[in-house]
């Protein structure tokens, strides 16, 4: 039986909304990603209501784990 090796071209990643959930939900999908892919880390900048996910997001920018990646920015209301 083979295993399944599934590819993204995007990956929304909206999932818990606390830092680890975040953090998690990235190691994990990230290696799925095609090259040239995307990948889109919803609620960054709500931070009235998910105040850890751009924490987390820039934890991960700042340890390097978006290496090989081109940060576009975030859009404001979204």
């Amino acid at each position: 039986m083979q295993a399944l090796n599934p590819r993204a071209v995007l990956l929304h990643i909206d999932g818990g909304h606390e830092g680890r959930h975040v953090l998690l939900d990235f190691l994990l999908y990230s290696p799925t990603l095609v090259q040239g892919g995307f990948i889109v880390f919803d609620d960054y900048r709500d931070h009235q209501y998910s105040p850890q996910v751009g924490p987390a997001v820039d934890l991960l920018r700042a340890g390097g784990y978006f290496n090989g990646f081109d940060v576009i920015g975030s859009l404001p209301g979204f």
